[in-house]
Protein backbone atom coordinates (compact mmCIF):
# COMPACT_ATOMS: atom_id res chain seq x y z
CA UNK A 1 0.00 0.00 0.00
CA UNK A 2 1.12 3.37 -0.73
CA UNK A 3 2.49 5.49 2.08
CA UNK A 4 0.82 9.50 1.79
CA UNK A 5 4.21 10.81 1.90
CA UNK A 6 4.90 8.40 -1.53
CA UNK A 7 1.66 9.66 -2.64
CA UNK A 8 2.39 13.63 -2.60
CA UNK A 9 5.95 12.47 -3.66
CA UNK A 10 4.34 11.01 -6.74
CA UNK A 11 1.23 13.35 -7.15
CA UNK A 12 2.25 16.11 -5.69
CA UNK A 13 -0.81 18.39 -7.14
CA UNK A 14 -3.59 16.13 -6.14
CA UNK A 15 -2.30 15.87 -2.84
CA UNK A 16 -2.06 19.50 -2.61
CA UNK A 17 -6.02 20.18 -3.47
CA UNK A 18 -6.86 16.88 -1.39
CA UNK A 19 -5.43 19.39 1.36
CA UNK A 20 -6.83 22.20 0.80
CA UNK A 21 -9.97 20.99 0.17
CA UNK A 22 -9.82 18.62 3.57
CA UNK A 23 -9.09 21.45 5.51
CA UNK A 24 -10.98 24.08 4.04
CA UNK A 25 -14.22 21.71 4.45
CA UNK A 26 -13.11 21.42 8.47
CA UNK A 27 -12.21 17.68 7.44
CA UNK A 28 -15.31 16.49 5.88
CA UNK A 29 -15.28 15.14 2.51
CA UNK A 30 -17.69 13.10 0.92
CA UNK A 31 -17.68 9.76 -0.45
CA UNK A 32 -19.44 9.23 -3.94
CA UNK A 33 -20.58 5.49 -4.63
CA UNK A 34 -22.83 3.37 -6.44
CA UNK A 35 -25.32 1.14 -5.07
CA UNK A 36 -25.70 -2.51 -6.30
CA UNK A 37 -28.74 -1.19 -8.14
CA UNK A 38 -26.93 1.09 -9.79
CA UNK A 39 -28.34 4.34 -8.01
CA UNK A 40 -25.48 6.77 -6.93
CA UNK A 41 -25.56 7.21 -2.98
CA UNK A 42 -23.27 10.43 -1.57
CA UNK A 43 -22.22 9.79 2.35
CA UNK A 44 -20.30 12.21 4.58
CA UNK A 45 -16.77 11.27 5.89
CA UNK A 46 -14.03 12.39 7.76
CA UNK A 47 -10.56 10.99 6.50
CA UNK A 48 -7.74 11.24 8.48
CA UNK A 49 -3.95 10.60 7.67
CA UNK A 50 -2.70 8.89 10.73
CA UNK A 51 0.99 6.99 10.66
CA UNK A 52 1.31 8.37 7.09
CA UNK A 53 -1.56 6.87 5.62
CA UNK A 54 -4.77 7.86 4.62
CA UNK A 55 -7.41 6.63 6.87
CA UNK A 56 -11.68 6.19 5.74
CA UNK A 57 -13.44 4.98 8.93
CA UNK A 58 -16.95 4.04 9.02
CA UNK A 59 -19.29 1.98 10.60
CA UNK A 60 -18.38 -1.83 10.77
CA UNK A 61 -20.39 -4.54 8.74
CA UNK A 62 -21.92 -1.43 6.51
CA UNK A 63 -22.30 -2.61 2.44
CA UNK A 64 -19.06 0.56 2.49
CA UNK A 65 -16.90 -0.77 5.08
CA UNK A 66 -17.99 -4.64 4.17
CA UNK A 67 -16.94 -3.25 0.21
CA UNK A 68 -13.68 -1.40 1.60
CA UNK A 69 -12.45 -4.70 3.31
CA UNK A 70 -13.10 -6.85 0.57
CA UNK A 71 -10.82 -4.15 -1.93
CA UNK A 72 -7.95 -3.99 0.74
CA UNK A 73 -7.87 -7.72 0.82
CA UNK A 74 -7.59 -8.53 -2.77
CA UNK A 75 -5.46 -5.40 -3.43
CA UNK A 76 -7.88 -5.06 -6.64
CA UNK A 77 -8.37 -0.93 -7.45
CA UNK A 78 -11.88 0.20 -6.61
CA UNK A 79 -13.97 1.03 -9.44
CA UNK A 80 -17.08 2.06 -8.40
CA UNK A 81 -16.11 5.36 -5.41
CA UNK A 82 -15.06 8.81 -5.46
CA UNK A 83 -13.60 10.90 -2.85
CA UNK A 84 -14.46 14.22 -3.68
Amino acid sequence: MTTWKEFTERAPRIAAIFTRRHAATGNLCLLATLRSDGYPRISPIEPRIFEDQLWIVGMPLTTKSVTWAAIRASACTPRRWILR
